[in-house]
């Protein structure tokens, strides 16, 4: 019975998995750009509420901070230092109405963004510019919206993408608060920042 409702549960989960994604797959049709992402803000994040834009790759190409972290389309730091990154990325769809991209970012410092279609192999690739500068009265995310047109990111494209194989390896992970005591622990309540009970669980691991 247990392995009748996981074959009919991992069924489902395949079913609506995109089928360019799926792992047996190798390749998928798609356009291509290039994401230039600069900012002086302590925070800045872009998205795409109406597409599937994707970021497979990253390049930092400036970091004046030394202490930025830098995810997908977000940057965030202590200061307002440079710090610049180049996104290589796919969008799956392409509304007929352009792709919506959201820019936000913290009171502090600028942020320049140039989208660049690399749908085709050689130069010159098309470029638009985007900015979003100072802040909105009354946004504490001064947000801004731009619309990156439909035949600016489709030129050139669909293309089929290839992809890269990979493997993932699995981890089984648990999250631990060594200062805390629980009525099924060693205290028999609840407590904690006692460093005995701290120095004990760490010599019992």
């Amino acid at each position: 019975m247990g392995n009748r409702i996981f074959s009919i549960c991992y069924l489902l989960t395949i079913s609506i998995l995109p089928l360019s994604f799926c792992p047996c797959f190798s390749q998928f049709v798609g356009y291509r750009c290039d994401i230039y992402f600069q900012s002086t803000s302590d925070w800045a994040t872009l998205r795409f509420p109406n597409a599937n834009v994707f970021a497979i790759d990253m390049t930092v190409v400036i970091d004046s901070s030394g202490s930025a972290h830098i995810g997908e389309l977000s940057i965030v730091k202590p200061d307002t230092k440079m710090v610049a990154v180049i996104y290589n990325c796919v969008i799956l769809d392409i509304p007929d109405t352009g792709v919506e991209m959201i820019s936000c970012k913290g009171d502090w410092g600028n942020v320049l963004i140039r989208v660049t279609n690399t749908n085709n192999t050689m130069p010159p690739y098309p470029v638009m510019e985007f900015e979003n500068f100072g802040s909105v009265p009354g946004d504490p995310t001064n947000r801004r919206d731009f619309l990156i047109p439909h035949d600016f990111l489709a030129e050139g494209g669909p293309i089929t993408i290839p992809l890269d194989p990979w493997e993932t390896p699995k981890y089984f992970m648990a999250f631990y608060y060594p200062w805390y005591g629980s009525p099924a622990g060693p205290t028999g309540y609840w407590f904690h920042w006692d460093p005995a009970i701290i120095i004990r669980h760490m010599n019992q691991f």
